[in-house]
């Protein structure tokens, strides 16, 4: 069983001032945030120790279900709602989630954002 680890808000402003502090040599133009959970993130980062870059969202949602052999669950990534028609193609772009646990739904972010690159 998975332990649940609870943290509070000064935790996550002390993670998204260090995660800031680490891309910012990099000049982010554009947060691309997963929602739900990454737009607080993206937000406190844009906002607070990035140069105001704009944050654009998308939503995906990660679903296991049963392929025909019996003890197998694959998972997939489905697209629930779009990247916004912000431009972002020849820009630097920093996707922010707030898990990841397997890596899939990042992945997808990575492939659908590279498509507008």
């Amino acid at each position: 069983m998975t332990q649940k680890v609870y943290i509070d808000w000064n935790y996550v402003e002390k993670a998204c001032k260090e995660l800031a502090g680490m891309v910012r040599k990099e000049k982010v133009e554009v947060i691309v945030a997963i929602t739900k959970g990454g737009l607080p993130l993206a937000t406190i980062m844009a906002n607070k120790y990035l140069d105001n870059p704009p944050i654009i969202t998308i939503q995906l949602k990660e679903t296991t279900h049963r392929t025909q052999e019996a003890n197998y669950q694959a998972k997939r990534v489905d697209l629930i709602s779009p990247l916004n028609s912000y431009p972002i193609k020849n820009k630097r772009v920093l996707i922010v989630d707030d898990v990841s646990d397997s890596g899939s739904t990042i992945t997808e972010a990575v492939k659908i954002t590279k498509k507008l690159k």
